[in-house]
């Protein structure tokens, strides 16, 4: 029985993903699945799934029509065997080195509900770095409570995170961004034993035409993160989460970049906007969370082409050219 499950959704990544896959298949042990969602792909990425799981009996395939990363990870979620996942981008690369060293002390440390480790990113086109493969080692902070921790490790990317398996926590669909930020926080929010380890597991490719670089990014960003908002506060809700101030912070984080967003879009329309503001804000604030308190984000909620003329002016006056 695998106890970590590798989920990697595939769509139209055919020139990357044979990499993906080879940096995974070096691993001798028998600690893993590796599960290739094919979210109907229409190059030859389906073929290439098939081939991996034909030489090799650790991966596993999935074929469906195209519905999305939401969708395909959800689906991986439910063929997973193992106790612990690990989503993977097809595009990028992993160094399996460290994984049964990671596995073997997990087993011994049935308590450690949440994984991280380190991630590199290297530029599209040029050689991934090379990984030292040293012992890894845990730094001395399991018995930092769930706060202090995620205040003093704090990722983005939840490819650098390994999960332990859970009926509760699907990805919602409809989202096309932050999705997997609100996943990783609505799990960060009831795991009690966060761990890190100092060992490099993860590569980010950065290509030119990723989703972050593409020009619609800013707008469907604007759409999206206000659903996300709204599915977390339902879930602090439902959880009677208490406003942390590692949670503050990440809220903050997510308001400040939709608010940004919003001011680049042109022909934004404010009305809307303003009163998904303004609702985002006085709701969070009868949470109890900090972050709605302060001033500037106050000013949004009253008046957010105010608040995108300040910030303009703020931002030119911190960065003149």
């Amino acid at each position: 029985m695998p106890f970590i499950s590798i989920i990697i959704p595939i769509y139209k990544v055919e020139h990357f993903l044979k990499e993906c896959l080879d940096s995974i298949i070096v691993s001798p042990s028998d600690c893993w699945e590796a599960i290739l969602v094919d979210d109907g792909s229409p190059d030859n990425c389906p073929t290439i799934c098939n081939d991996y799981a034909a030489r090799d009996h650790r991966f596993r395939v999935i074929h469906q029509k195209n519905s999305g990363v939401a969708a395909a990870r959800n689906a991986g979620l439910d063929m997973a065997k193992g106790e612990w996942v690990w989503f993977v981008d097809s595009d990028d690369m992993v160094d399996m080195h460290f994984v049964a060293d990671i596995v073997t002390w997990l087993k011994s440390h049935k308590e450690a509900d949440f994984v991280m480790f380190d991630l590199n990113t290297f530029k599209d086109g040029k050689e991934k770095p090379s990984s030292p493969h040293d012992t890894p080692s845990l730094p001395p902070i399991s018995e930092l409570g769930r706060n202090d921790f995620f205040l003093r490790y704090i990722t983005y990317n939840h490819q650098q995170v390994w999960y332990r398996k859970s009926s509760q926590f699907r990805f919602t669909y409809g989202i096309r961004v932050s999705e997997d930020l609100e996943l990783m926080y609505k799990y960060c929010m009831l795991c009690q034993h966060p761990v890190k380890f100092d060992a490099l597991l993860y590569y980010y490719r950065i290509r030119g035409n990723s989703a972050t670089q593409n020009a619609s990014y800013q707008k469907v960003t604007v759409e999206d993160l206000p659903l996300v908002f709204n599915n977390l506060l339902i879930w602090i809700q439902k959880y009677q989460i208490k406003p942390e101030a590692w949670l503050d912070f990440r809220l903050m984080k997510m308001i400040q970049n939709l608010l940004y967003h919003a001011s680049q879009i042109q022909g934004l329309d404010i009305d809307v906007f303003q009163n998904q503001i303004r609702r985002i804000i006085t709701d969070y604030r009868k949470t109890g969370f900090p972050f709605a308190n302060v001033k500037k984000y106050k000013l949004a909620e009253r008046n957010v082409k105010v608040y995108f003329l300040l910030n303009k002016l703020y931002l030119k006056i911190i960065h003149p050219n």
